[in-house]
């Protein structure tokens, strides 16, 4: 199963994101990601640490199948 979630910055566990930008998203991409329309890039207002939010997840068989 495909899915995403908000996680707090990867460097130093605080959670206050900055919007920084859309990512460009490939239509493969695209074809395991719902809602990749969400998907942001974020950084940390803490340490600086810039990351993607929400985290897409995917499972094995989505991956093998990319």
């Amino acid at each position: 199963m495909n899915d995403e979630r908000h996680i707090p910055c990867g460097a130093c566990g605080v959670d206050q994101p900055q919007l920084v930008s859309f990512p460009l998203v490939p239509d493969q991409a695209k074809a395991v990601t719902p809602g990749w329309e969400e998907i942001r890039v974020v950084r940390c207002m803490q340490c600086g640490f810039y990351y993607v939010d929400p985290m897409p997840l995917w499972n094995h068989d989505v991956i093998e199948n990319v």
